[in-house]
């Protein structure tokens, strides 16, 4: 068997075996040294389940949701005194605590729901779309009554509350620590830097008035914190469902390519 031998100037000779010596041919180009080889491109990565966006039938909750919020917030401003609101008196002395149900539809104004809509749509759509039904509406729902819960009880018995900013506050919490563990194709100290960053841009606010309630988005994003891991099971065998579909259909595209 004949021998060839690359020698490089910092290596040492490497014997390396020619394509006649298996019976086979020679083809263009220079032999691939295992130096080389060592750079070749790595395989690509398999799209993570985040990458995907979800099917309209994701949107349906939040958008049903987004409905509800505009007639109660309408039958709100048609009625004198105002409906759907919750205070620490109505609930604490007068047991109505539906009220803390309700008082995440309603909202003070057009400007105040406008507000809140866009990213109330965004992580809604999201949520339900990744991590299923049990995480948006349900989960959602629960850490916005907490914080309505807790806002109250801080606040004076007569403040009256209204707005869904405490349950939106708990979805964005929820969004980044979910994003954080299940994204696959960042490595951990990336995606926290872009959950900080996302946080702090969309949640952090420019200016202060002061009937806004900013214990309800403090208490909303602790308790989505907390709620984030209270669930992650349930997420991850969402993801799991995800990532097994996807797996499904780039088997079928790769038969597909074949001859």
């Amino acid at each position: 068997m004949s021998e060839n031998l690359l020698v490089g100037s910092d290596s040492p000779a490497v014997p390396h075996a020619s394509p006649q010596d298996f019976g086979g041919e020679f083809t263009s180009g220079p032999p691939q040294t295992w130096e080389e080889q060592d750079f070749l491109p790595s395989p690509p990565k398999p799209p993570s389940p985040l990458s995907e966006n979800p099917s309209f039938e994701a949107a349906k909750p939040v958008l049903t949701l987004s409905c509800l919020c505009l007639i109660a917030s309408t039958l709100h401003w048609t009625t004198p005194g105002g409906e759907g609101w919750v205070s620490g008196h109505a609930v604490f002395q007068d047991g109505e605590w539906w009220r803390l149900v309700t008082a995440l539809l309603v909202h003070s104004d057009i400007g105040h729901l406008l507000a809140n809509m866009p990213l109330f749509l965004v992580f809604g759509f999201y949520l339900n779309g990744f991590f299923g039904f049990l995480i948006f509406p349900v989960t959602a729902l629960v850490v916005g009554i907490l914080a309505n819960l807790l806002t109250i009880i801080v606040y004076p018995p007569s403040s009256r509350l209204v707005g869904a900013s405490g349950m939106l506050y708990g979805m964005v919490a929820m969004w980044l620590v979910l994003y954080i563990r299940f994204e696959q194709n960042l490595p951990w100290r990336k995606k926290v830097l872009r959950a900080v960053g996302v946080g702090l841009v969309l949640l952090f606010p420019t200016t202060f008035h002061p009937t806004t309630s900013y214990a309800a988005h403090g208490f909303g994003f602790v308790i989505g914190l907390f709620a984030a891991f209270v669930v992650g099971p349930i997420a991850k065998k969402k993801i799991a469902d995800l990532v097994a579909k996807i797996e499904t259909s780039i088997e079928t595209k790769t038969l597909r390519l074949e001859p």
